[in-house]
């Protein structure tokens, strides 16, 4: 996708990537490169597995607590995701974990008392992932989680 541009060969170069993928640059600079533009978009907590599915082109704040690191998204088909590696190769992964990715800073400071919650009502453990999905998914439903 990405060598329809005729990007693909100088994306390194002109991102200014490590090989762990960090760069010095901004997202914005990065696209202009090539005459591509760039913004930020939205979405919700509730919406966020329905938007890794069907983003394309899109950098991905992924949770870290000393450094932002993004997520090159390039396509996504059915319930699969195609990622950009530092490497510079594609990878395939469930959409599921971009949705994932996307949510975990907002649940942060709300899973501990939910999963608190669950283990005094004694859930199970084959229901207890589910159980708190859907009770931080209700919590945060319309939260609202900036995206490059």
């Amino acid at each position: 996708m990405l060598e329809g541009f005729g990007i693909y060969g100088r994306l390194r170069e002109v991102c200014q990537t490590d090989v762990d993928g960090t760069f010095s640059g901004t997202i914005e600079e990065v696209a202009a490169e090539p005459g591509l533009e760039a913004e930020p978009v939205e979405t919700t907590h509730k919406e966020a597995e329905s938007f890794a599915r069907s983003a394309a082109l899109a950098s991905v704040p992924l949770p870290n607590k000393s450094d932002q690191r993004y997520l090159a998204l390039l396509q996504c088909k059915g319930r699969d995701a195609v990622i950009l590696a530092p490497d510079l190769s594609t990878r395939r992964l469930p959409s599921s974990l971009i949705a994932a990715a996307l949510t975990a800073d907002i649940e942060a400071p709300f899973a501990p008392g939910v999963e608190a919650l669950l283990r005094k009502a004694g859930v199970a453990r084959r229901r207890f992932r589910r159980a708190r999905r859907a009770m931080l998914g209700e919590r945060l439903s319309n939260a609202r989680i900036n995206v490059c």
